[in-house]
């Protein structure tokens, strides 16, 4: 009997139903399992893989460990990374960041993860638990110098000084010569291990060449744009930023993927005045090179990591570009794109409602809507610190935000996620429906052929709304029809739902990332903002890592009085509101005590 959720134990609950439920699914376990004992099936052999634990290695070390987990992972998954609390996007966030904040998992789970899995416990826990009950992988632990003394693909070392000036350079030259970065201190370290290795490239001599009146960084690119980009693959790139200055957000985790698919990497600011952030009146040198790097991959393709200095100069950089953010920074990458798609095309759980099959109630209908859906970093972590396998999941309805770009790049991963769905999870097309940009900013003759990126990619992937930040002055009706999208959610001061041609709705609502406090006090505010409007009324609640897991809004939920609120999927959601049109065109309420609240203004 197959299970495909990771830490299946924790989907459990203490209640008398999920204990008949889970006594019935023991009985039919051993049941299915009852040949296998009596020798009458052989059981497939589960594939060994080497684990390795970053915690408590130097950066050094972690940046060599990353290059041989993408070269080994090359042909097929090898090697799995654990980052422990070591990496952020690892953290399953058992404890919440503030005391008004409300628990992000409920008590009896949290407990028995840390009995399961001890203080460390991150989210590699729960897919090496899931890969391990289903049969399919084995872990077996390794260190370092053991695996790269057993790893004969292999062909030396990559020298360089330090990661601030070299990342570019020495992480590239990885994947393309097939060796490791290595710093002189790091280098003699393994080499007292006895991991002997030739030098494959010694980058230290080339920067030992450049002047000083510039920044090694900067001249580092300029030499790996000339001598190493035409080298590289076209499928993508990554951009590397340690964000917020922590080590724990180093997006230099995604050189493993760099590394396995032979991608530049590189380390560079943002900032341009052809981004039209107010703040910017020069560009910086980095401004050239990254638009001859982004000039290098086909069209639309992903720049994985993420990158400084801000976000909007990140996404608008990469969408003048004519290529996508796939935000980034989590372990594996690698590895799950080295696991074969069992699939080209994805459909979800059930099909989506038309307005006809829809017969409009007299509530208030919300829409409980789940991370940046561009994000492999949501993924690869479970939908953010662990969310998809809290034992809430599929008792209310939540909205999840997918990328169909990933169905090119990790299709195992949206193989998992479309496999473990219930009939209570949706997901729709996150901002902006293919990677990340800006459609308010892209060039112009960007526009059309973007949209039709996201068509294609909500055909593949069964999407049929769509979630958008920065739509600017964009014309939403011709970029609808051209996507081949049914809705659009936006984040906007205030709640109102505007009508495109052909009735397709567009939902707007100030209730992005708001879901801060806990439950009863955000159940509160809803009902007391809505207690004047007439319904039908459509709300969208929109929330990330712990403004979102399935037991806050399980508990969010059971707290919105049901006569009054109706939780619904954003099919639901689209399919009342089209049917709306006369009730709600024109009506609009805001924030605020003066605010017209569900009236015509």
């Amino acid at each position: 009997m197959k299970n495909n959720r990771p830490a299946e134990f924790i989907r459990r609950g203490t209640n008398t139903m999920r204990f008949a439920r889970t006594l019935l699914g023991a009985i039919t376990l051993l049941a299915a399992l009852a040949p296998v004992l009596a020798g009458e099936i052989a059981q497939p052999k589960a594939t060994a893989i080497h684990l390795l634990d970053l915690q408590g290695l130097s950066t050094d070390e972690k940046v060599a460990t990353y290059a041989l987990a993408g070269l080994l992972n090359r042909s097929q998954p090898q090697v799995f990374l654990r980052g422990g609390k070591e990496i952020r996007w690892s953290s399953l966030m058992l404890e919440p960041e503030g005391p008004k904040r409300g628990e992000n998992w409920d008590p009896a789970t949290k407990s028995t993860l840390r009995h399961r899995f001890g203080e460390t416990a991150c989210t590699e826990d729960l897919w090496i638990e899931h890969f391990t009950v289903t049969g399919r992988f084995r872990f077996e632990k390794k260190t370092l110098p053991e695996l790269l003394r057993a790893s004969p693909s292999v062909k030396g070392w990559i020298l360089y000084d330090n990661l601030r000036d070299d990342c570019c350079p020495a992480t590239t030259l990885a994947g393309l010569e097939d060796a490791i970065p290595v710093t002189a201190p790091l280098r003699a370290r393994l080499e007292a291990q006895g991991v002997k290795l030739p030098v494959a490239f010694d980058y230290t001599a080339v920067r030992a060449g450049f002047g000083t009146n510039t920044s090694r960084r900067l001249q580092g690119h300029r030499w790996a744009i000339e001598k190493l980009l035409s080298r590289c693959a076209r499928t993508g790139v990554v951009s590397r930023d340690r964000t917020y200055g922590l080590d724990a957000h180093d997006t230099v985790v995604d050189i493993d993927q760099a590394v396995q698919k032979r991608w530049f990497v590189y380390d560079l600011d943002h900032t341009a005045k052809d981004n039209r952030i107010k703040a910017t009146d020069q560009d910086p040198p980095d401004k050239e090179l990254i638009d001859r790097i982004l000039a290098h991959p086909e069209p639309f393709g992903p720049v994985f990591g993420w990158g400084r200095p801000n976000e909007e100069a990140f996404a608008r950089s990469v969408g003048r570009n004519r290529q996508a953010v796939i935000c980034s920074g989590v372990l594996n990458n690698s590895f799950f794109a080295a696991l074969p798609a069992t699939r080209t095309v994805w459909k979800q759980k059930r099909p989506s409602l038309a307005p006809a099959q829809v017969t409009p109630e007299p509530k208030i209908y919300v829409a409980l809507m789940v991370n940046e859906g561009d994000s492999v970093k949501e993924v690869i972590s479970l939908q953010g610190m662990g969310g998809w396998t809290q034992p809430q999941r599929g008792t209310v309805p939540i909205n999840w935000g997918m990328d169909p770009l990933l169905c090119g790049t990790h299709p195992a991963l949206m193989d998992y996620y479309y496999d473990t769905m219930t009939t209570n999870d949706y997901f729709f097309a996150a901002p902006s429906g293919w990677g990340y940009i800006h459609p308010a900013y892209l060039p112009k003759e960007f526009l059309t052929p973007y949209a039709a990126k996201v068509r294609a990619g909500g055909a593949t992937a069964d999407l049929h709304y769509i979630d958008i930040w920065w739509t600017g002055s964009i014309d939403r009706q011709a970029f609808l029809k051209a996507a081949g999208m049914s809705g659009l959610t936006e984040w906007s001061g205030e709640q109102s739902v505007r009508y495109a041609d052909g009735g397709v709705p567009i939902i707007r609502s100030q209730h992005y990332y708001t879901f801060k406090e806990g439950p009863e006090a955000f159940a509160n505010t809803l009902v007391a903002d809505m207690k004047d409007v007439q319904p039908p009324w459509f709300i969208v609640v929109y929330g990330a890592m712990d403004h979102a897991t399935p037991h806050r809004f399980a508990e969010l939920a059971r707290r919105l009085p049901p006569d009054r609120f109706k939780v619904v999927l954003l099919d639901e959601l689209f399919a009342a509101a089209a049917q709306s049109r006369a009730a709600m065109e024109h009506r609009v309420w805001k924030p605020g005590p003066n605010a017209p609240k569900g009236v015509r203004p």
